[in-house]
């Protein structure tokens, strides 16, 4: 014959079972991959690395007062024109005056980007000097989508059961699990002054959206 008493125990020792079996053997929703933020740690929901490469230009131009040059003289010699060679002193002259144009190229390592330099040339002097830069610049943007893990929570409450001619009062304790499945324990307390526990247990319903 069952008793009141046994009745309990045994629903007790059911009870508990079902939560050994949700808790330990039973698949759950383990978090993905884990990150530290501050020190703490984040389930990973998305990681997205968008890298953007921009080519930014500048041109500048420099007077030829401005750039520094330095006459260097080894050692002086005497050059003798023999009397046969014919001078052409206008030709000389326009060939002085002339302005010449002399270009360089740098290209930078890792494609980084192209610096052009033009130098602009008279009188055995540089007369003007020209930049054109041409930089790629690369922006990497990383972002992370994250989450706080789950966690166990307590709650403690009261609860209260009413009937037609007896009402139970008592506290309760109740755990919320990783899993956001809930467990409580009950104690009631009737008019009488007689005791009853009471266990519940919730399972979280996944509803579609």
């Amino acid at each position: 014959m069952i008793t009141k008493s046994n009745f309990f125990k045994l629903l007790i020792i059911i009870l508990c079972a079902i939560v050994i079996y949700q808790q330990f053997f039973k698949g759950s929703d383990q978090p993905g991959e884990t990150i530290k933020v501050d020190g703490k740690k984040y389930e990973l929901l998305k990681h997205d690395i968008d890298t953007v490469v921009v080519e930014k230009v500048k041109t500048q131009y420099v007077k030829g007062e401005d750039i520094y040059h330095e006459t260097i003289v080894e050692k002086e010699k005497e050059v003798k024109v023999p009397v046969y060679v014919s001078v052409d002193t206008n030709e000389l002259l326009k060939k002085y005056y002339a302005k010449v144009l002399s270009r360089d190229k740098l290209i930078l390592d890792d494609s980084l980007g192209v610096i052009e330099i033009t130098d602009t040339i008279s009188q055995n002097r540089i007369v003007g000097r020209q930049w054109d830069a041409k930089i790629k610049q690369t922006t990497i943007t990383d972002t992370k989508i994250v989450k706080e893990l789950p966690k166990n929570q307590v709650y403690v409450g009261v609860g209260s059961v009413i009937g037609n001619s007896n009402a139970l009062v008592g506290p309760n304790l109740l755990l919320k699990s990783k899993k956001d499945n809930i467990y409580g324990v009950n104690v009631y307390v009737d008019n009488n002054l007689n005791k009853y526990i009471g266990v519940n247990v919730a399972w979280k319903i996944k509803l579609k959206k």
